[in-house]
């Protein structure tokens, strides 16, 4: 017998707990309070990003904002000196090493002589001693 108050009591406490009442939203009508900001960039449908094929600085700039180019136009100068100066290290270079070598065989030649100046040298008073 107990049992069946209990049941009751277990049933309403569940349909109790399980009926939820829903929460209304209702829309209205007032001002934007906020701003949203953001950053980014402006691109026109036919701009275009050019890149040099070679290295340098630009000399001179040949067309001004607004002039219609064609492809192969010619829009910039450069002058790019690394290639003349890496020419001329490499002859500098080469030049120093001929020197060196240069001077090394003349040492070479040198000390040449001084070692056959002394043989002869030593024959001389081997020959004066000697007889």
């Amino acid at each position: 017998m107990i049992r069946l108050p209990l049941k009751i009591l277990l049933f309403v406490f569940v349909f109790i707990s399980c009926k939820s009442k829903q929460e209304k939203i209702k829309p209205t009508e007032e001002k934007i309070t906020e701003s949203v900001y953001a950053s980014g960039f402006l691109k026109s449908t036919h701009q275009y990003k050019v890149f040099s094929t070679v290295n340098g600085v630009i000399a001179a700039i040949l067309v001004k904002e607004g002039d219609v180019i064609k492809k192969g136009d010619a829009i910039i100068k450069l002058v790019n000196t690394n290639a003349q100066l890496n020419t001329e290290n490499a002859a500098l270079s080469a030049d120093y090493t001929a020197e060196n070598n240069n001077a090394e065989k003349l040492h070479l030649l040198l000390l040449l002589i001084l070692l056959q100046l002394h043989h002869l040298l030593l024959k001389k008073l081997c020959i004066d001693v000697c007889f």
